[in-house]
C-alpha cells in the first residue's frame, strides 16, 4: 500500500464511484483538495504491483478516521482487504484509529447481510464497538474503533475538521 500517484489516480476514482452509494460520498474534488492540504491521504492497495484497492484516511487531533477503503470486487474474497487493513492499523493506530460503517441497527435495511458481513470483518481484526453512531449526511453510521477506546468528542473534532464549514449539515450524533 503507498500514496496514490497521478499514474493510478483514474483507477482510484473509478474504483471509489463504483464501490460507495453516491448517499456516502464526498465530491472526489473535495477528498483532493484535504490531500493538498495535508490532512488526507489517498492510498492505493496493490497486490503483485498492480493496483486492486483504495483507503482514504483523514487526519486531525492525532488520530485517524479510514473514511473510504474498498478492494476491487473481481479480487475480493482472497485476503487482500485483510492484510491491506492490518497495514493501514499499523499506519494509523499510534493516536488512535477509527473508522464508519452503515448501521446494522437499522433492520429494514435492504443490505443488512451485507452490513453485518462487514461488521464482522472489522471485527475480527481488533476493531471493536464504541457504541457511538451518528447520521453523516441523512445515513446512519456507527464508530467502529481500532485496539484503544477514542472517546466521542475526539472523533467529534476529527469530523469538525474534516468537515469544517458543513460539520452541522454533514455529521449528527444519536
Amino acid at each position: 500500500m503507498e500514496l496514490c500517484t497521478a499514474k493510478n489516480m483514474d483507477y482510484v476514482k473509478a474504483l471509489y464511484f463504483e464501490a460507495f452509494p453516491k448517499a456516502e460520498r464526498k465530491p472526489f474534488s473535495v477528498i483532493e483538495k484535504m490531500r493538498d492540504e495535508g490532512i488526507c491521504d489517498i492510498l492505493e492497495i496493490k497486490e503483485n504491483g498492480k493496483p486492486c484497492g483504495l483507503a482514504v484516511a483523514e487526519r486531525a487531533e492525532g488520530c485517524a478516521l479510514l473514511d473510504y477503503f474498498a478492494v476491487d470486487p473481481g479480487k475480493r474474497g482472497g485476503g487482500i482487504g485483510g492484510r491491506a487493513l492490518e497495514q493501514l492499523c499499523r499506519r494509523y493506530s499510534e493516536g488512535g484509529f477509527f473508522l464508519e460503517i452503515e448501521s446494522t441497527f437499522e433492520k429494514s435495511a435492504g443490505n443488512m447481510q451485507e452490513r453485518i458481513s462487514r461488521k464482522r470483518f472489522y471485527l475480527n481484526r481488533g476493531f471493536f464497538e464504541t457504541g457511538c453512531e451518528i447520521m453523516l449526511y441523512g445515513v446512519r453510521m456507527e464508530l467502529l474503533a481500532y485496539k484503544q477506546p477514542i472517546p466521542f468528542e475526539v472523533m467529534d473534532r476529527v469530523y469538525r475538521r474534516i468537515y469544517a464549514e458543513v460539520y452541522n449539515k454533514a455529521v449528527k450524533r444519536l
